[in-house]
């Protein structure tokens, strides 16, 4: 028995993978592959083991090192497709709308990106050359200082309001 568990979409069916995902081709289809142990049952003092392949339709290079032996995964579908095989086995399918990874092989996927990230080559900072322009590194240039009323003389501050009020300026 398969647990079927129904969702508004078909059906959904949870379990570890046998083998890497593997791309095929069905007829002349591309499909990518997943086989999935989907349930484990006790009968007769014996474990039996219910398979599923998980098809997902077209040609999915992303998906191609992703998924490892071992790793959980759910899938969702319209309905399992069962066809008898040799020896009185039942094969079970299901064409996948989706299929989602377990957390463990989330995991993973960030653990491999942080390993890419830390191991790619550092990259040599830019050689400096010197420029005629200004940069920020250069030696600011000297400020004006402003000079300070102490200074100036009473006449030398009368002689600057004078020449600052010229005729032209005034309104009468």
């Amino acid at each position: 028995m398969i647990v079927r568990v129904k969702v508004p979409q078909g059906v959904k069916v949870s379990g570890t993978l046998t083998k890497p995902g593997e791309h095929k081709m069905l007829g002349n289809k591309p499909a990518f592959i997943l086989n999935v142990e989907a349930a484990s049952e006790k009968r007769d003092g014996r474990w039996e083991n219910y398979y599923v392949d998980v098809k997902i339709w077209g040609e999915h290079p992303e998906m191609e090192d992703m998924y490892q032996k071992g790793d959980y995964i759910e899938a969702e579908g319209r309905e399992i497709e069962d066809r008898p095989g040799k020896n009185g086995t039942v094969y079970h399918s299901l064409t996948a709308k989706d299929v989602k990874p377990g957390g463990l092989v989330i995991l993973r996927w960030m653990q491999q990106a942080i390993d890419a990230m830390l191991s790619a080559s550092p990259q040599e900072p830019p050689m400096m050359t010197e420029t005629d322009e200004e940069t920020p590194f250069d030696a600011p240039a000297p400020q004006p200082v402003q000079a300070s009323m102490d200074e100036y003389t009473r006449d030398e501050e009368l002689e600057r309001q004078l020449d600052a009020t010229e005729e032209d300026d005034l309104p009468f």
